[in-house]
């Protein structure tokens, strides 16, 4: 990932996404633009109890919108929901989508069908982007991306990822494009 692609104005018509609360409330607005202002860690949070984080979209609302990471990580994503499908950071985003410039580290994410650290399941575009720690689930696992039906480009993962079946390493399954990545 290149920090050299870090601004710290944030561009017209996004909105900043500062704490986890403000990463949360993005589920309230799946169309929106977003930025992510600073690193955050799921260390400590309610996020970290029980089943975890809520993935942001799934098969019935799905992602739409843009988020930026401006080269910003967030750390620590605990997902726990070994029976239910769409699971990572993203749940599920659309073609229209675009995530960018953002890592995810040290995730631990357990999930059923469409399952990875940072999207479960990726019709859109993702770039610039990383995942490391550990992923498992049944069908479509990976540590970037479970599912990728869209376009991945310029994006690495390294950790564990275990499964039955379609399981890799940066996507579980891949049925679009993967670019200068690994």
């Amino acid at each position: 990932m290149n920090n050299k692609e870090k601004i710290d104005e944030i561009p017209e018509g996004f909105t900043a996404v500062r704490t986890l609360e403000d990463l949360n409330n993005i589920r309230n607005n799946l169309n929106g633009k977003y930025w992510l202002s600073n690193n955050l860690d799921f260390t400590g949070s309610e996020y970290q109890d029980g089943k975890g984080w809520t993935p942001i979209g799934d098969w019935n609302s799905i992602f739409t919108g843009i988020f930026y990471g401006n080269g910003h990580t967030i750390s620590n994503l605990f997902i726990n929901r070994p029976s239910t499908d769409y699971q990572g950071l993203f749940g599920y985003i659309d073609v229209s989508s675009e995530i960018k410039n953002l890592g995810v580290v040290g995730v631990n994410v357990t999930g059923e069908y469409n399952v990875g650290g940072l999207v479960g399941a990726n019709d859109g575009s993702v770039s610039n982007s990383y995942s490391t720690g550990s992923v498992s689930g049944n069908n479509n696992v990976g540590c970037l991306a479970g599912c990728n039906d869209g376009n991945v480009s310029k994006s690495y993962a390294s950790g564990s990822v275990s499964g039955n079946e379609n399981v890799g390493g940066l996507v579980g399954f891949n049925d679009w494009t993967v670019t200068t990545s690994k």
